[in-house]
């Protein structure tokens, strides 16, 4: 099949039970003649029916330690359809590359002919609606450039999560290839869509969209902004810190009380340490007497399952720092985002807030539990990173 791929093109509508019916096959040239046997069509049919089966995982039973992982193969049991958040199709690998310019194309077809094609919580028009602010920041030759840094020349290509611009770069190449069907990853794509769409007009948001793509940490800068603007504490994007051309990341209000926020996203294996590197060079920044609080925000992004313990640790030691932190820092939180097995919208909250007692201009800690405060009444187990929980393909033995 191999050696006829590429030269021509079937659809298929699904029939409820993980069985495909032929609506149309046809051929950019004249078919060789073994396409007119009834029998030989019915069992290339069949070997494109085996490339569609998907692989689905969804929760079980769960306490507050955790949930069973229940998975199968071929079709999404109905009963389980609105928990299953992982759904792939990893044989679709086989078959030969699609081409980069038509990544949106492919993307797009999807969503409209693919009925398994879906993002857990969102409606498909909603998903729909994203893609024009989607495909302008990351286009085919952001994509393809990302593979290309990676040694890897087509979208069937294994995209590693250490690797640069992984998400959502893994992600786009995957679905445009046929592969994933469901991931954690496309609800903060279409979560980015929507902040864009969210903070129109706001003075700032081209500066940082132009960013999206070269500095991962501004798609948490971007979402968190949208978030506060929707609560209608967003003043700013990028506002000035009062010192030379330095500015901050957010200004936010509450109460009449204005506060900059510095949104930062970590990955690194020490965070702690990273932690302390902005600290100090924010402080080099800022005016030696801030007329207004500043505080820090941040997050941790995994890159693998060994990340959940990397960042619990990050959480248990990070008040080590609060003797340390520079008085016109007035406090730190570190928080939280993750999908849940409900999908929809990224949840957020924070773990712990450290304020800085020899702050300049003090921040109080109950304004700062207001601005941050969780935006969900409640979560279901197994949450999952906004990278892909699981990577879909065989890991290059070395690179």
């Amino acid at each position: 099949m191999k050696r006829y791929a590429s030269e021509f093109e079937m659809m298929l509508a699904p029939l409820g039970d993980g069985r495909w019916q032929i609506r149309h096959l046809g051929w950019r040239r004249p078919p060789p003649p073994v396409f007119s046997n009834r029998d030989f069509v019915q069992q290339l049919l069949d070997r494109v029916v085996r490339l569609l089966h998907t692989t689905n995982m969804w929760p079980s039973s769960q306490d507050e330690k955790g949930a069973q992982i229940w998975m199968n193969r071929q079709v999404i049991p109905p009963e389980h359809d609105e928990r299953v958040i992982v759904s792939f199709r990893a044989a679709m690998l086989a078959l030969p590359s699609a081409t980069w310019p038509r990544l949106w194309d492919h993307i797009e077809r999807r969503l409209t002919f693919d009925p398994y094609f879906i993002v857990l919580g969102f409606d498909q028009n909603i998903v729909k609606s994203v893609l024009p602010r989607l495909k302008a920041i990351f286009t085919p030759a952001w994509v393809k450039a990302r593979y290309q840094r990676a040694g890897l020349s087509d979208m069937t290509g294994q995209l590693e999560p250490e690797d640069e611009g992984f998400f959502p770069a893994y992600h786009l190449a995957r679905t445009a290839h046929g592969v994933l069907c469901r991931d954690p990853g496309w609800n903060y794509l279409v979560e980015i869509g929507l902040a864009l769409d969210t903070l129109d007009g706001v003075n700032g948001l081209k500066r940082l969209a132009a960013r999206l793509g070269a500095e991962p940490g501004t798609q948490h800068h971007l979402c968190l902004a949208a978030e506060l603007h929707k609560r209608g504490l967003l003043v700013g994007l990028e506002p000035p810190t009062g010192s030379g051309s330095a500015s901050c990341d957010v200004l936010a209000a509450l109460d009449g009380h204005h506060f900059q926020i510095e949104v930062k996203e970590f990955s690194s294996r020490k965070p702690l340490k990273r932690l302390r590197k902005e600290l100090a060079d924010k402080a080099i920044k800022l005016p030696n007497r801030p007329t207004t609080p500043v505080v820090f925000h941040v997050v941790f992004r995994g890159t693998g399952a060994q990340d959940v313990q990397v960042e619990q640790e990050f959480f248990r030691t990070i008040s080590e720092i609060v003797d340390e932190i520079p008085p016109q820092i007035s406090a730190v939180i570190a928080g939280r985002r993750f999908v849940d097995s409900y999908g929809g919208f990224l949840k957020r909250d924070f773990e712990t807030i450290l304020t800085n007692d020899r702050a300049i201009v003090p921040a109080s800690e109950s304004h700062l539990r207001e601005i941050f405060r969780r935006n969900y009444e409640e979560a279901h187990l197994p949450y999952y990173d906004v990278g892909t929980l699981f990577v879909v393909g065989q890991k290059p033995s070395e690179r």
